[in-house]
């Protein structure tokens, strides 16, 4: 409770992103992104208060520990790779500052031995389905209006249902789950609907399954498509079914959105 009043006290410029807190600020000219190395909300405000004392000082400052008759001496600047002291206890307390330092950046101990380098959490890199989704329209530009509107709408829906996660761990469970959740009807709630039928869910599932291409393409993730196999109704049996495209909760969405609303002024 302390440390979440002192976050909204100070106003940490701190963010959830996945399961790991950033930090994210502007020191002078120079724009400052950390990752926090935690999920926990008061380790995370804690890390910050410190990494911002280290970023922000010209040397390191421990407020509970100033001696204003024996000053600290040592020049600490860990941008531009500047260590002095002047030995002894000014030694130890600079090795002191930089223990500090690697402990709020999750580094290991300067002192441990035999530490073997770490690679990052594959849960702290890479895209989340939505993010990957605008990645897909700004690097994509054939992307007609109305079709852009159809697949944010169905890949808001998707990210919605598997809780949006990184794109690198989207599997064939999560899109099971997806493909088995269009099948069930909604009967409760302001958003009851009825279940989609084959036709819609197939055309959902290839917008699911493009995404996936784009992201195996454009190297966000290394596995196959799971989105693959999931069709319900051959491409000759869906052309030959009905010349149907939208369902007619579809179309509602479509002619109440801000596009056709502003097109609609502009060419009545």
């Amino acid at each position: 409770m302390v440390a979440l009043l002192v976050a909204i006290v100070l106003n940490l410029p701190i963010y959830l992103r996945g399961n790991t807190y950033y930090l994210h600020t502007r020191i002078g000219q120079q724009q400052v992104k950390r990752s926090l190395y935690t999920g926990k909300q008061k380790l995370a405000i804690m890390r910050a208060i410190n990494l911002l004392g280290l970023l922000m000082a010209k040397q390191p400052i421990d407020i509970f520990n100033l001696d204003f008759d024996n000053a600290r001496t040592y020049k600490l600047d860990l941008p531009n790779g500047v260590m002095e002291s002047s030995g002894g206890q000014d030694h130890k307390d600079m090795m002191e500052a930089m223990e500090l330092y690697r402990s709020v950046m999750g580094l290991p101990s300067l002192y441990q031995r035999n530490i073997k380098p770490q690679s990052a959490p594959e849960t702290e890199e890479g895209l989340t389905v939505l993010e990957t989704m605008e990645k897909m329209f700004e690097l994509q530009s054939n992307f007609k209006p109305a079709t852009k509107l159809a697949y944010r709408t169905i890949l808001t829906e998707f990210a919605t249902v598997v809780r949006n996660p990184k794109i690198s761990q989207v599997n064939t469970n999560l899109v099971r789950d997806y493909r088995e959740w269009l099948a069930k009807p909604v009967v409760e709630g302001p958003n009851k609907r009825p279940a989609n039928t084959a036709r819609t869910s197939d055309n959902k599932m290839d917008v699911v399954r493009r995404l996936m291409n784009f992201a195996k393409g454009m190297g966000y993730t290394k596995q196959d498509n799971p989105a693959s196999g999931y069709r319900l109704l051959s491409k000759k049996s869906k052309a030959t079914s009905n010349r149907h495209i939208f369902e007619r909760d579809e179309l509602v969405k479509f002619f109440a959105s801000e596009l056709f609303q502003k097109q609609r002024k502009k060419d009545p």
